[in-house]
């Protein structure tokens, strides 16, 4: 199943502007895009906005493993208290309040959506990892939070979609700096003027 207010959101990463249809066959549930007919499956809940035709989309599933072997453990090992205070301190710069849209870009496990949502808070945390996201949905099952697996320098979100955009700790991981920019033109593009 998947949630009709996060498909209201969500857009082919090729054509930000046009919507997804929505296909279910069975048990089977994809998203379709109007424009280039390209299908995004959706498993347990989560769409993969991941292009599989995609110049990057070898890296991107590499990149995909690695991190979803991590995912079981990257918390523990993450809670130092210089990374949680950087945690913090993105939560209290997002300044985030209960009602606006947030999107956690490369939110990985949640640790830093740990630090800042609160009840009423309305999050689309997207990441590459599906382990990761399966991780942070366990540990904070709240509805509020939506999950979808995707790329940052390729949102798969409609234009100026959210109040509030952050991508804490991810950035340094791509491995161009052309991809870097893309990163940042894309996370300006979903937010709000």
């Amino acid at each position: 199943m998947l949630d009709p207010v996060l498909h209201s959101f969500l857009r082919c990463p090729h054509h930000p502007d046009s919507e997804l249809l929505l296909d279910e066959q069975g048990t089977s549930i994809e998203l379709r895009c109007r424009e280039c007919g390209r299908l995004y499956p959706v498993r347990e809940g989560i769409p993969n906005m991941l292009d599989p035709r995609s110049a990057e989309a070898g890296h991107l599933e590499k990149e995909a493993q690695q991190w979803d072997t991590q995912a079981s453990g990257y918390d523990v090992r993450r809670e130092d208290p210089q990374y949680m205070a950087g945690a913090s301190a993105v939560a209290r710069a997002l300044a985030a309040k209960p009602g606006e849209w947030i999107l956690d870009s490369g939110c990985g496990t949640g640790l830093t959506l740990g630090a800042f949502f609160k009840p009423g808070m309305r999050v689309i945390a997207l990441d590459l990892s599906v382990q990761s996201l399966l991780q942070l949905r366990h540990a904070n099952p709240d509805p509020g939070i939506m999950l979808v697996q995707g790329d940052i320098s390729q949102l798969p979100f409609k234009n100026g979609a959210f109040q509030r955009v952050l991508c804490a700790n991810a950035i340094q991981h791509l491995p161009q700096a052309e991809i870097r920019e893309r990163c940042i033109r894309e996370l300006a593009r979903v937010a709000a003027p």
